[in-house]
């Protein structure tokens, strides 16, 4: 009896003790709007396979034993989601019997590892891409990428490093290094052929820029390059201007220096975008800076997006470009894929030039691992000022609309490959169709 009296009472004070701490512990789960406002306890991170866990502490802009602020809470949920390397974030929120808020950020990580393909055969030329490049390097989100070119036999490649949090700050450091020979076609404006050169490149880029403050960046770069133009398969008609600048240039030294800015942002959420994002850059070469001339190029590129209800996104960009050069490796090559659809690749050649897209997006199926996107666009761009011999001459607006399909994973990182369809342009068109793997602006 009276060891059944001790234990009875040994177990009453061991319940007594570690009842209140059982207490102390209870936390129960609570909707966001409940915790704002109390104190941040804790911050836990689950899911991360691959990534470091600082990679996601460095966005955040809560802190422990500070109160939950909405402002900081959805900037840095938006952060997260914006560097693309997750497929999803979840954010969960409890509370314990201090009145204390713990926080969970659930992570499922995208696939970053990207390969690069490409194989193009015809009319006597073979040109061939292969790489991989990874913008979650060790897990430390850092982009490293190789790219191998050959063009009818002829080696060229790059290699690149790009560091978006360079130092643990909002500073994104990047360079790359070029070595390649690339084929450029050269049209009438109507489309017909005038042969084409090769452009023979040795280039070494670098860049770093810093965000001033949220929606503002400032940036400045330095690009040292050596540039040949090597005759390729001319044709009879050749322009005069167009012989002379290709026999007249042997090697030439050019180093860019450059500054830019951005204004805005993009954010995504998955496959669709939302926001507005302005970039203006000016570049400036000349013998003070080792070149073999002098020369400008300036741009300035808009984006605004819009969601329409939960599947669709309204696309319209508007850039306008202008260089004083007139090196035939200087001037913009309008038409086609990054231009105007329904026109051969660089079919207008010029020193200055506008262009606007408009795009709508919408969703037609989608899986936790693909998704089909529909879209209807319309393209406009014109060439300003056509007036040298080695130019198209011609100041015509050349436009487009059309439809297309986008199939794409939210799982696997920008990879979107792209069919569209030019149904209508101002102009005979030369290049109805375009397939590409990448999404156009």
């Amino acid at each position: 009896m009276a060891f059944c009296r001790r234990f009875l009472l040994q177990l009453c004070f061991l319940v007594a003790f570690i009842f209140p701490v059982i207490a102390s512990e209870e936390i129960h789960e609570i909707h966001r709007d409940e915790a704002l406002g109390k104190s941040v306890a804790s911050i836990t991170i689950l899911g991360l396979q691959r990534t470091r866990t600082n990679v996601v502490q460095r966005e955040l802009l809560i802190e422990k034993s500070e109160p939950l602020n909405l402002p900081a809470l959805e900037e840095s949920l938006r952060r997260l989601k914006n560097l693309r390397i997750f497929h999803s974030v979840a954010d969960a929120y409890y509370r314990d019997n201090k009145n204390q808020v713990h926080i969970q950020l659930t992570f499922s990580e995208s696939f970053t590892t990207i390969p690069i393909v490409k194989i193009t055969e015809g009319g006597g030329t073979s040109y061939l891409v292969a790489g991989v490049y990874d913008v979650n390097t060790l897990g430390k989100y850092l982009e490293t990428g190789i790219q191998y070119e050959s063009w009818n036999g002829e080696d060229g490649g790059v290699v690149w490093f790009r560091n978006p949090r360079f130092m643990n700050q909002r500073v994104r450091f990047g360079a790359d290094l070029w070595s390649v020979k690339r084929p450029r076609d050269l049209y009438e404006p109507d489309g017909t052929s005038q042969g084409d050169f090769v452009l023979y490149q040795r280039k070494l880029n670098v860049f770093a820029d810093k965000e001033l403050f949220s929606g503002f960046t400032l940036g400045v770069g330095a690009e040292l390059n050596k540039t040949q133009l090597l005759d390729g398969s001319m044709s009879g008609q050749l322009s005069m201007g167009v012989s002379q600048a290709i026999v007249n240039q042997n090697e030439v030294a050019t180093h860019w220096g450059k500054v830019y800015l951005t204004l805005g942002r993009l954010n995504y959420d998955n496959v669709l975008l939302h926001g507005q994002l302005s970039e203006f850059s000016i570049d400036y070469t000349s013998p003070d800076l080792g070149s073999d001339y002098e020369a400008y190029r300036a741009s300035w590129d808009n984006k605004l997006f819009w969601k329409v209800g939960k599947h669709a996104n309204i696309g319209w960009r508007l850039k306008w470009a202008k260089t004083n050069s007139q090196k035939l490796q200087d001037l913009f090559y309008v038409g086609g894929f990054e231009n105007v659809r329904g026109y051969f690749d660089g079919q207008l050649r010029g020193k200055q030039y506008w262009q606007s897209n408009l795009e709508y997006r919408d969703i037609l199926f989608t899986s936790s691992w693909y998704y089909l996107q529909g879209n209807i666009f319309a393209d406009v761009a014109q060439l300003i000022e056509p007036t040298t011999g080695i130019e198209s001459n011609n100041n015509d607006v050349f436009y487009s609309a059309g439809v297309g399909l986008r199939l794409g994973s939210p799982k696997i990182y920008r990879f979107i490959a792209r069919l569209d369809i030019a149904l209508n342009t101002s102009h005979p068109a030369t290049s109805r169709i375009s397939f590409a793997v990448q999404q156009f602006f």
